[in-house]
């Protein structure tokens, strides 16, 4: 008889995990079937899955994307692609219904990129005008050129229809944690909603990074093609910037003081992310504790706009001298490593690319419990959880978390462990190729 954890405790040492893995990067059990995977320590099996996908060989993409900002999303499907181009050998056209700063780095990959203008698709007055105006883009596409259409984000609903138009394949990723009639309410005329619910139902897969986002759409899986996928981050390249960098030498680059406890909220700036809670937090913060060394709260990813006006009158009105705003910016990783604290303030959310990035960081996180962020911490073990819009709990967490730090409790190896073990770019990336393989051999 094995009695468990009876001599070694309930607890693991995180250092032995990250050993491991470092140690054995590629290791998979020979004996595990492909078939099986592990979802929260447990076997699932999914026989469906194709195993020899590798038949299919190097598939030309069609990616669309709503625009090549510095966002989440798109960062997403460049890292996609950056992997697909790479280490798959596919070839890559851009479909972007906006120019952006990432336009450069898709460049660098050898892909064809072509901005359309998807407004007049939104706008459309009835089905007939929205067919019309996508078979125009349609005919803009050399169709010889493409295997597999990858649509990302639920905005890109109309990729789905036009890959069906062209009779291919295609991938419909899904990032967005709210219902299609919310989503659009303002975008698309409600009689074309049901557009965006077929797309949903006609794509190859649709495919959702956690189980919290796919159950906003489960009324629309009426082809059983959900799937739930794993995302990923780019250890590697973080840890590259982790030992070429020192925190105090950032915190001279950005202007602030080495003695500062700063306190980072990153993420683009807009009402979902609830940066207005942020700010309330703060003044709860300064007004109820104190502290041995000066605190500064930096939120990084500032965007012209009514809500930032309306932030920068709150931070004036409440008279917060210790907020700096930073705008959008290539150089986040600067702001994760010099940060004592991480925060995430969000309403809604999937599988928010900034709480693993943090996590690789070894950046204390205090996050909202929406949606998928349940799925990357837990609760006091890779981090500390709020309710959204909790002001006063937001303001306890960031002082619970700094006395922790203080007293060397830090929760960081855990997340960094966990980091490593499940979202790492060269394991997770491989799925998402094999997936991409097996839409084109089943639709052939």
């Amino acid at each position: 008889m094995h009695w468990g954890s009876a001599t070694r405790g309930v607890t693991f040492d995180d250092a032995e995990h990250i050993a491991f893995i470092q140690r054995y990067p590629a290791y998979r059990d020979p004996y595990l079937s492909a078939h099986l995977h592990l979802v929260k320590d447990r076997l699932f099996c999914s026989g469906a899955i194709n195993t020899r996908t590798h038949r299919a060989g190097n598939l030309k993409l069609l990616l669309l994307t709503h625009n090549l900002n510095l966002e989440g999303a798109p960062l997403f499907l460049l890292e996609y692609a950056t992997y697909m181009t790479k280490e798959a050998g596919c070839s890559l056209h851009i479909l972007a219904s906006q120019d952006g700063p990432l336009r450069s780095a898709y460049e660098n990959l050898g892909a064809q990129i072509t901005i359309v203008d998807a407004g007049p698709l939104y706008a459309a007055p009835d089905q007939s005008i929205f067919n019309e105006r996508l078979s125009n883009i349609a005919q803009s596409i050399d169709w010889k050129q493409v295997d597999l259409v990858i649509c990302n984000t639920v905005v890109s609903f109309w990729g789905v229809h036009l890959a069906r138009l062209a009779d291919k394949p295609s991938l419909f990723y899904i990032h967005e944690s709210t219902s299609i009639f919310r989503f659009f309410e303002q975008m698309l005329r409600l009689e074309l909603h049901q557009l965006v619910s077929d797309a949903f139902s006609q794509t190859t897969n649709a495919l959702f990074l956690c189980a919290a986002t796919q159950a906003y759409y489960v009324d629309h899986n009426r082809s059983n093609n959900f799937r739930l996928v794993p995302s990923w981050i780019q250890i590697e390249k973080i840890e590259q910037f982790r030992s070429s960098q020192t925190r105090a030498a950032l915190r001279r680059k950005h202007g602030f003081q080495d003695h500062e406890i700063i306190i980072a909220n990153i993420g683009t700036v807009c009402e979902r992310k609830g940066q207005h809670i942020f700010v309330r937090a703060i003044q709860h913060f300064n007004r109820k504790y104190s502290s041995d060394a000066p605190v500064r709260f930096v939120m990084v990813g500032a965007r012209p706009g009514i809500y930032l006006d309306l932030l920068k009158g709150d931070i004036a009105n409440l008279k917060l001298p210790n907020v700096t705003l930073v705008p959008e910016t290539r150089e986040v990783f600067d702001f994760f490593l010099l940060a004592d604290l991480f925060v995430c303030s969000s309403f809604e959310e999937s599988f928010p690319r900034v709480i693993m990035e943090a996590m690789v960081f070894r950046t204390p996180i205090i996050t909202t419990d929406v949606h998928g962020i349940a799925d990357i911490l837990g609760q006091r073990q890779e981090g500390y959880l709020v309710k959204p819009g909790d002001v006063a709990g937001l303001s306890q967490m960031m002082h619970l978390c700094l006395t922790k730090e203080r007293s060397g409790r830090s929760l960081t190896p855990t997340a960094y462990s966990k980091a490593l073990r499940f979202y790492d770019y060269h394991k997770v990336l491989p799925h998402h190729v094999a997936l991409a393989r097996a839409a084109v051999l089943e639709y052939q």
